[in-house]
């Protein structure tokens, strides 16, 4: 027996932190075989649900994650063995070949798994929508020996995201790092404005009183030219004293 229960209601409930991401293979060979030959599973993580007694967006779980479910096919027909995928509001119609499950050490065959859209309304003149399931069935049938057994598959059913909605995100992302660059050059300017020394000339004969002001500021050039005439002065004061111990 499952030592531990996770699905409760047909809903996946996982502890915080924990994900789960199978692989095909791990699907196929650790669930869906272990189900069909009515062995211990590692958990009791996937529940037991018709998936065709129900629309996809009235199954149980989240509808914007990928939900697992162990179903059973009915025959269309009696003597076939066409499924029955018809739902309240439409069906589950298969598109393309059914894809092999191969283990990753080797090349064998351990599964198959076929691809459906789902269709409202009646065939043939259903609209497509976008939600997907992958079905997975076993390779062979189980062996007699084993008595009889149930036609169980997995299913894994998810809503496909448009292209629009991508492009939408890409942009915004595109804008908010083109955005961000602007906004890191205008810092990066503001700074080199702020921290661009500032050199004097402290060999020239004029020397302005204040060493911070600039020269192209207006109160540096006006501070500069009354510094210039207290200095003229002073030299004409000299002078005129030299001058006039020479005459004495």
């Amino acid at each position: 027996m499952d030592k531990t229960n996770l699905a409760k209601n047909g809903v996946l409930r996982l502890p915080p932190g924990f994900r789960f991401h199978p692989t095909d293979e791990e699907l196929v060979v650790q669930y869906l075989k272990r189900k069909v030959f009515s062995s211990p599973l590692p958990s009791s993580i996937i529940p037991d649900v018709d998936v065709c007694k129900a629309d996809p967006w009235h199954l149980p779980g989240n509808l914007e994650k990928e939900r697992y479910f162990f179903s059973t096919r009915e025959a269309k027909y009696p003597n076939g063995n066409r499924s029955n995928r018809a739902t309240e509001s439409g069906y589950w119609k298969a598109t393309g070949i059914d894809k092999r499950v191969v283990t990753s050490r080797g090349n064998q065959i351990v599964g198959l798994k076929k691809t459906l859209v789902f269709y409202k309304g009646k065939p043939p003149h259903g609209s497509r929508t976008d939600w997907i399931m992958h079905e997975y069935r076993l390779s062979s049938s189980p062996p007699s020996s084993i008595g009889p057994t149930q036609n169980w598959v997995l299913c894994r059913i998810f809503l496909k995201k448009r292209a629009g909605d991508k492009n939408e995100d890409e942009g915004d992302n595109r804008n908010l790092r083109y955005n961000n660059d602007q906004l890191e050059t205008i810092t990066t300017n503001q700074t080199e404005d702020k921290t661009k020394p500032i050199f004097f000339d402290f060999m020239r004969k004029e020397r302005t009183t204040d060493l911070n002001l600039l020269p192209s500021s207006p109160s540096s050039g006006h501070a500069s030219s009354g510094v210039t005439t207290e200095i003229f002065s002073s030299d004409e004061e000299t002078s005129s004293c030299n001058s006039l111990r020479r005459n004495l």
